[in-house]
C-alpha cells in the first residue's frame, strides 16, 4: 500500500510540474524571490553598462514573464528610436541566438508581443530580472536589438550527484524535487 501511495504522490508531483510549466505561472518555479538588494544590483549593473547606440532598460514584472507575455517599451524611447508602425524586430543576445518578435504600436503603449514569450522561455527570464536592449541596426524596416540580461537571482543549479538517491551525493535518500525546492 505504501508503494502504491508513493507512486500516486510521485505522479501528482510530476503532473503539478507539467501544469505549472504549461500554465501562466513563472517558467522556472524553482527560483526563489529576489531580495531588494538583488533587484537593486541587477538594475545597477544594467545602468552601468555603456552602450554606443540608443537603448532602454526593462525591469521585468510578472506580466512580462507569464500571463500576457508582453513587454511595454518606454514611450519616449519608442517615439524617438523605433518605427511608427507594427513590424517584426529581431532580438539578439551577445552570446548568440536570435528571436523574432512582433513590435506593436498602439496609441496607449508600444510593446513586444508575439515572439516575446519564446524569448522569455528560452532565456529563463523571471520577474525582477533586468534587460538592457540596444538598437544595433535600424535600417528601413530592419530592426535588430541586442539584449543583455542581468539576473536578479541566479537560476537554481542542481548537480547530477545532488539528484542521486543512491551513492555519495549530499541528497542521499531524498526526493530530487525536495533538493530543487530547498534551493
Amino acid at each position: 500500500a505504501d508503494d502504491v501511495k508513493h507512486e500516486h504522490e510521485k505522479g501528482n508531483v510530476e503532473e503539478d510540474i507539467t501544469k505549472m510549466r504549461s500554465s501562466s505561472s513563472p517558467i522556472n518555479p524553482t527560483r526563489r524571490p529576489a531580495t531588494v538588494e538583488e533587484k537593486q544590483r541587477a538594475l545597477s549593473l544594467a545602468r552601468s553598462m555603456r552602450t554606443t547606440h540608443p537603448s532602454f532598460i526593462a525591469e521585468l514584472r510578472q506580466s512580462n514573464v507569464s500571463q500576457s507575455y508582453v513587454l511595454v517599451i518606454p514611450h519616449g524611447f519608442a517615439a524617438q528610436n523605433m518605427p511608427g508602425c507594427d513590424q517584426s524586430v529581431l532580438l539578439r543576445l551577445p552570446s548568440g541566438g536570435t528571436w523574432q518578435v512582433n513590435y506593436i504600436v498602439h496609441y496607449k503603449a508600444t510593446k513586444f508581443g508575439s515572439g516575446w514569450r519564446q524569448f522569455v522561455v528560452d532565456n529563463e527570464l523571471e520577474k525582477d530580472d533586468v534587460c538592457l536592449s540596444e538598437i544595433i541596426r535600424a535600417e528601413n524596416y530592419d530592426f535588430v536589438l541586442e539584449v543583455n540580461i542581468f539576473r536578479a537571482v541566479s537560476p537554481a543549479i542542481v548537480l547530477p550527484t545532488e539528484l542521486s538517491t543512491e551513492g555519495k551525493g549530499k541528497t542521499k535518500g531524498r526526493d530530487p524535487m525536495e533538493v530543487v525546492a530547498r534551493r
